[in-house]
């Protein structure tokens, strides 16, 4: 088993990384550490149905987040 080796690293080794590393969202679109760029044909699963980040809602926490503490569960 070959690990990937990313810039950053892990508090706990739990798992193997995966080999590909999605670094960043928009729209429909995913872009890997390599700067490969995916089409997400199941958004909607683990990021909300607008896509990865819609302007509207990274604006409205931004401003949510200068307001108070957040905090996002993954349950």
């Amino acid at each position: 088993m070959s690990i990937a080796t990313h810039p950053f690293d892990a508090l706990m080794e739990i798992t193997a990384r995966p080999p590909t590393v999605f670094v960043r969202g928009e729209g429909a679109w995913l872009w890997d550490d390599s700067g490969k760029r995916y089409l997400d044909f199941i958004q909607g699963w683990a990021v909300n149905c607008l896509g990865h980040s819609p302007p509207e809602i990274a604006d409205a926490l931004a401003r949510v987040e200068g307001d108070a503490r957040m905090e996002l569960s993954n349950v």
